[in-house]
């Protein structure tokens, strides 16, 4: 085992700078930069090959990208270690198994000391210490360079890291500049700081369509201040609007208390309660403080609750609790016991969570926007009108999400969408974002087909195609049902939307996007899966094809051929077109594309003539030169086909029993009967 090393420094809040006891080194290239930020922010854990190249490069990994992030490291490990002998192993960045590691303290990472910081600043905020907040907020943001963060760093991970950042910059200000004014009055007018609700005219593009429920939550804001408190939850997946929609409807009145659960408010008791008091009241914030200092003391759930309705009896009071599902269990707690009694109490409580958690009188459920309203927004958003293809496409894959929606529409690049999602995707366990990334494989086949087709896969064959045991990838993409982007049903799970699957496939590097498609398809077909879904696989993949695939789709091309004919056909016309492959190949199966053309009314007349012209089976040769005539007859080509007829006949090279059919279109297709010469 590495040991860890102590003189590092890596500095990524603005450009990338590194030293080594205090000397500092170059980086290198962008992309080499790149490489240690995704090494340097899972400091101490081992990162995958795969993480790497998706972090980098995502959806544009040249072919050669493995080979880079090889190079890429080994210069890194000279630049970290300089005295390390060529040869010998690295003990700074280790590597095994296709997973890189690098061995440094979290605290060698700017990044992870401003993030350790925060969590500090809110410890002794619980625990009613308002000056150690202050010094730890401020040493926090000291870590800052002017510049943007992980500045000029290319590649997905790194934008994804910029947004997340810069967010928690500004949230981090606005509380430093609360407590240097006791928390009594907001930062100057000119002083850029964000308010925790969000800028309700900034964004008033996710309202489309939510008027209804936002005029429902305003005549319960009136309701509870005139003395009829309400308890109103707001339940929607991510990016369903319900922050903005909760800050339209509230925008103007008085003593709102804001809060917002995260990961860290978990682990603070009454943490999330507090941040709303401190919006709205800071002596019952002070109050607060002080009871959850003795959180082990009987009765706090009570206490607290009192505390709550005695400041409401005082003057009206409206409490937000955002991402409630993110909140401490105490306060959770206590916004139950509050929600339990307020019929005579001027407070309105309102919360917004994924889906049902706690009890309310009122439930505002926000489902996807339908499609006049998703059209409207996306219209409104959009730089220029979209053509009709593109406006359908984006309806489909963003199915109703208006924030999805959104950025589809303001996006030219795909760089923001990448990172919208990114966003959502980022709090979940990497198991979990490995399995979604296997739903979205197994249900590729579906993005490249347009329509609001669901993507989706049995669990059963995941776990088959990912050579894992079912109950592990059932729990694995639990998380991802919890945080309201994938529906677990029995056996099957199914993306919310389309352009979540749609990015975790195009993020993956084009190279190992073919492999895991390819791996994924000899697994279902050793395990005897649907033959669908394994050329599924293959189709999604553009995996080249080989011996072994024909092989195995001469075997399977006929129940193909019956459950799937479209994926049939499409896996056929790649094989016809694959000079490559044995003509003992090629010949069968470019005959059952024929079979299938005709099946559909298309035009099989070329297929079928080219098998007819090379094979050596009579029964084959009669039944391709019929398909032949057929395709041409049902295109209204009748000399054409009555050319191919006679021609077969003639030459008397086929089994009676396609002459005889030839015959009887040859009757069909001239007006009067024929005048043949063969009467075999």
């Amino acid at each position: 085992m590495s040991a860890v090393h102590e003189g590092m420094d890596l500095r990524l809040l603005g450009p990338v700078r590194a030293s080594r006891d205090g000397v500092e080194f170059a980086l290198g290239s962008a992309r080499r930069t790149a490489v240690l930020c995704v090494l340097a922010l899972h400091a101490g854990r081992a990162v995958s090959r795969e993480q790497l190249i998706a972090g980098v490069w995502g959806e544009d990994a040249p072919a050669s990208a493995t080979a880079n992030v090889y190079t890429y490291v080994s210069s890194l490990r000279q630049a970290l270690e300089p005295a390390r002998d060529r040869w010998a192993a690295g003990q700074l960045l280790t590597s095994g198994g296709g997973v890189y590691e690098l061995h440094i303290r979290p605290g060698s990472v700017d990044v992870l000391r401003f993030e350790a910081l925060r969590e500090t600043a809110r410890e002794r905020r619980a625990a009613g210490d308002a000056a150690g907040e202050l010094d730890a907020v401020r040493e926090a943001l000291a870590l800052w360079d002017e510049a943007e963060p992980l500045e000029g760093v290319p590649g997905p991970f790194a934008a994804a890291q910029r947004l997340r950042l810069t967010e928690l910059r500004l949230a981090t200000a606005e509380r430093m500049a609360e407590l240097e004014t006791g928390g009594t009055t907001r930062p100057a007018p000119d002083v850029p700081l964000p308010a925790r609700r969000p800028p309700v005219a900034r964004q008033r593009l996710f309202l489309s369509g939510r008027t209804a429920e936002v005029r429902h939550l305003r005549r319960a804001a009136t309701e509870a201040m005139s003395g009829r408190g309400r308890s109103v939850r707001i339940e929607g997946g991510p990016g369903s609007g319900k922050t903005v929609l909760v800050a339209a409807a509230l925008d103007g009145l008085d003593r709102v208390g804001w809060a917002v659960g995260d990961e860290l408010a978990q682990r603070l008791p009454l943490g999330v309660l507090l941040d709303c008091a401190t919006d709205a009241d800071p002596d019952l914030a002070r109050r607060l403080v002080a009871l959850a200092a003795d959180e082990h003391a009987g009765g706090i759930v009570d206490r607290a609750a009192r505390l709550v309705r005695d400041a409401a009896a005082a003057a009206p009071l409206i409490l937000v609790a955002d991402d409630l599902h993110w909140a401490d269990p105490l306060t959770v707690r206590v916004w139950a016991a509050l929600a339990a009694g307020l019929d005579e109490v001027p407070l309105l409580l309102v919360a917004t969570t994924r889906q049902a958690r706690g009890p309310a009188a009122d439930v505002i459920a926000l489902g996807p926007l339908d499609p006049g309203a998703a059209t409207a927004l996306i219209r409104a958003a959009a730089p220029e009108p979209p053509e009709p293809r593109r406006l359908t496409s984006m309806l489909d894959d963003a199915g109703g999400n208006p924030y999805y929606l959104r950025h589809l529409a303001e996006d030219r690049t795909g760089a923001s969408l990448a990172a919208a999602v990114e966003a959502h995707l980022a709090p979940l366990p990497e198991a979990t974002r490995m399995a979604l990334r296997g739903v979205a494989f197994l249900g590729a086949w579906t993005l490249a087909r347009p329509g609001p087709e669901p993507v989706s896969c049995v669990l059963s064959e995941l776990a088959t195609a990912g050579d894992r045991d079912p109950d592990e990838v059932a729990a694995a993409l639990g998380p991802a049902r919890d945080a309201g982007l994938l529906i677990l049903d029995d056996d099957r799970a199914e993306f919310r939307h389309r352009v979540v699957a749609r990015t975790l496939h195009e993020s993956t590097p084009g190279a190992l996007r073919t492999a895991l498609h390819r791996s994924f398809a000899d697994r279902l077909a050793s395990a005897g899966g649907p033959p669908e879904l394994v050329v599924a696989q293959l189709l999604a993949g553009d995996v080249p094809l080989d011996d072994s695939i024909a092989a195995w789709l001469s075997v399977q091309v006929e129940p193909l051929a019956w459950r799937s004919p479209q994926i049939a056909v499409t896996v056929l016309q790649r094989v016809r077109a694959h000079h490559g492959l044995a003509p003992a190949r090629r010949l069968p199966l470019t005959a059952w594309l024929a079979r299938l053309l005709l099946r559909e009314r298309r035009n099989a007349a070329a297929e079928a003539g080219w098998v007819a012209a090379r094979t050596t089976d009579p029964e084959m040769e009669g039944e391709m030169r019929w398909i032949a005539a057929r395709s041409h007859e049902q295109r209204g080509r009748f000399e054409v086909a009555a050319e191919i007829a006679r021609g077969a006949l003639r030459e008397q090279r086929i089994t009676p029993t396609w002459a005889e059919a030839l015959r009887q279109l040859l009757a069909r297709v001239t007006p009067e009967p024929a005048l043949v010469g063969d009467r075999t």
